[in-house]
């Protein structure tokens, strides 16, 4: 690890209160020129670090930058740590994703960022990842089943991401089929799966999970196009540690993905939560709209559409959007 790796951790092991600079140049093998000029860089990055004579160097507990050290005291298995990466920024955490995962990394790798310069979504779309105001999260899966299943894991995600935001901040959002989060009808969550597949057996290599949640509106708001839609758990960041105990809870649940979960507890969880069920809805299935009332969502995740003629129809993709009765 780095010295501003090594600085940052026993910081954030004492956040709130000061430790000296004798005790962290001692602890590091430093010169205490070389902890001051660490500090100083970390300070650059944006951390807020308070120094006072006789008493040393103090993280703030205001502090809200997502780092390996303010998420590892919050995960239930310390060995996740060691398969812990989190970035200033990257491209897309699912993009190096891929690249972790073809180079051999272990099931259950993360990779976190505080920011996306080229966040993706589903079907192609951008995905806004400003830095300071969001949770932008892969996991590497190797769950050795077959294919058919990763729409079953794509759903199994986000019921376990609704899950750790509860569990995290009390709030309850709604889950828009397939995998998209909202609260008060405004998208918080976007959950994306890519998936390679060993042709020879039919099944999965591995998976990339990625999800980015919108934790705090950005400073500078939605762009003008995301407005109607986008929302966020909190106007405001209500204090520096929850986003990354909310971050450090995000890999406790889906670490639960390294095995498959049953799949009846987990249907009865998806449409406890669902937005759509009993609700119109227009579904943009390739070519083809379809209109009608959801009726159920089946154990195999399928949309089951009761459609304006009075027939029924399964849906398997496709893009839902509710419509006014």
């Amino acid at each position: 690890m780095s010295t501003q790796t090594d600085l940052l951790k026993i910081l954030e092991e004492n956040r709130g209160d000061p430790v000296s600079g004798e005790a962290l140049a001692e602890e590091l093998n430093l010169s205490r020129s070389a902890v001051w000029k660490a500090i100083k860089a970390l300070r650059d990055k944006g951390y807020q670090i308070k120094s006072k004579t006789r008493q040393g160097y103090t993280l703030c507990k205001s502090n809200d930058i997502l780092s390996a050290a303010s998420i590892a005291p919050w995960l239930k298995d310390p060995a996740q740590a060691e398969r812990l990466e989190v970035y200033p920024s990257l491209d897309s955490t699912n993009s190096l994703g891929k690249e972790r995962a073809l180079a051999g990394a272990p099931d259950g790798t993360v990779i976190i960022a505080e920011s996306q310069t080229g966040g993706r979504g589903r079907m192609g779309r951008t995905f806004f990842s400003p830095g300071g105001s969001g949770i932008y999260l892969s996991m590497i899966l190797r769950p050795g089943t077959a294919i058919s299943q990763s729409l079953f894991i794509t759903i199994a995600a986000s019921v376990l991401i609704r899950q750790a935001i509860a569990d995290v901040t009390g709030l309850e959002p709604e889950i828009k089929w397939v995998n998209d989060l909202y609260i008060k009808d405004k998208k918080i969550c976007g959950i994306l799966t890519e998936a390679a597949a060993d042709f020879e057996t039919g099944n999965i290599d591995y998976i990339v999970l990625g999800a980015g949640i919108n934790f705090t509106e950005p400073k500078q708001g939605f762009p003008e196009e995301l407005q109607p839609v986008a929302g966020a758990l909190f106007k405001e960041a209500p204090n520096g540690q929850l986003r990354s105990r909310l971050a450090a809870e995000l890999v406790n649940c889906l670490s639960r993905l390294t095995c498959i979960p049953e799949a009846g507890a987990v249907m009865a969880d998806y449409r406890k939560h669902s937005m759509v069920i009993g609700k119109p809805v227009t579904i943009l299935n390739g070519r083809e709209t379809l209109e009608g009332v959801v009726s159920d969502i089946n154990d195999a995740g399928h949309l089951i559409l009761k459609k304006d003629d009075g027939t029924f129809q399964s849906i398997v993709s496709g893009e839902v959007s509710l419509r006014l009765r």
